[in-house]
């Protein structure tokens, strides 16, 4: 194979987008929010985006991993790069800069041996590994091959931006759009643990749509946070159970706990994650119900917002 080989990631082990790059075929790489990358200004960008932008050229394979020396997909780059709007916001990532990419996923996850990755793999970049090239080399000239022809799987629309904010939420989200970028200043040395994010963006939070302080049980029986519908606080009285992680990690990760929570207190109502900052909302079968990104709100947050409000949660 003499063209180049790119290996690029999809998230963590914890909050991963493998389903995004299958879904509308395409390689997705943050930040994003510094705008589209253009090669004349190519020094605002770090040596990766520079890379996906410039580099890395159409029908060029590409190598889907995950972690050090695994592999999910092999695909081939099917177009220039592109800047999507419509990816600003994945599981809290901002991952507008793309390319268009016709994957061919591996019936089972191919796990080598060794860290043909590199003990601290790039999030995108060529790879030189032997044993990579001679995967993809199979995976590109075995049958059936259609695959890298068939039609381009449709982009999702840009989702709108909520306009206008409930006014009971302007002073959190000043709060919010003030403090977030702070935490990721050295003067923190560290970014705020879980209960921080309880106690100063979670409760807050959730006061803004009526919930009073009888109603709001922080670590009650080890569960995070438990609402109740009245007193006393009782499992039958049970309107929502909450469950937080740190910020800036896989608050989708915590669902597992909440529904062991749920099942402990012989619930079956609908169960929240959050990280502080971003809130998804599940049903206790573990469907997606609504989301909301409180540093990147979008008219669906409104779901989120109606559903929580005191008076509605049944």
């Amino acid at each position: 194979m003499t063209s180049l080989v790119w290996q690029i990631a999809a998230g963590t082990s914890d909050r991963a987008y493998f389903d995004k790059f299958m879904d509308y075929g395409v390689a997705l790489l943050g930040p994003g929010d510094l705008g589209k990358w253009e090669d004349s200004q190519s020094e605002r960008f770090d040596r990766f985006i520079n890379a996906f932008g410039k580099r890395a050229e159409e029908g060029e394979p590409i190598v889907l991993r995950n972690g050090k020396n695994k592999i999910i997909a092999v695909g081939i780059i099917a177009g220039p790069y592109e800047y999507f709007d419509q990816f600003d916001d994945v599981y809290g990532w901002d991952l507008q800069h793309g390319r268009r990419v016709r994957w061919r996923k591996l019936e089972k996850e191919h796990a080598f041996s060794t860290s043909v990755f590199g003990a601290n793999p790039p999030k995108f970049s060529r790879t030189w590994n032997e044993d990579v090239i001679d995967i993809v080399r199979k995976v590109v000239h075995s049958e059936p091959s259609q695959w890298k022809s068939e039609p381009l799987p449709p982009l999702p629309p840009p989702e709108p931006e909520l306009q206008l904010a409930p006014t009971y939420l302007l002073p959190l989200l000043a709060e919010i759009r003030d403090v977030y970028p702070q935490f990721w200043d050295n003067r923190f040395n560290s970014i705020p643990s879980e209960d921080e994010m309880v106690a100063h963006f979670v409760v807050p939070f959730l006061k803004c749509f009526g919930w009073k302080t009888e109603n709001i049980a922080v670590k009650w029986r080890f569960a995070d946070i438990v609402l109740f519908r009245t007193l006393p606080r009782v499992p039958k009285n049970i309107a929502l159970i909450i469950e937080a992680k740190r910020m800036d990690t896989a608050a989708e990760s915590a669902l597992s706990q909440a529904k062991h929570y749920a099942d402990k207190f012989k619930v079956q109502g609908e169960l929240l994650v959050t990280d502080g900052i971003r809130y998804r909302l599940f049903d206790y079968d573990g469907r997606r119900i609504a989301y909301a990104n409180l540093s990147r709100l979008k008219q669906s947050s409104a779901t989120l917002f109606e559903k929580l409000t005191f008076s509605n949660l049944d």
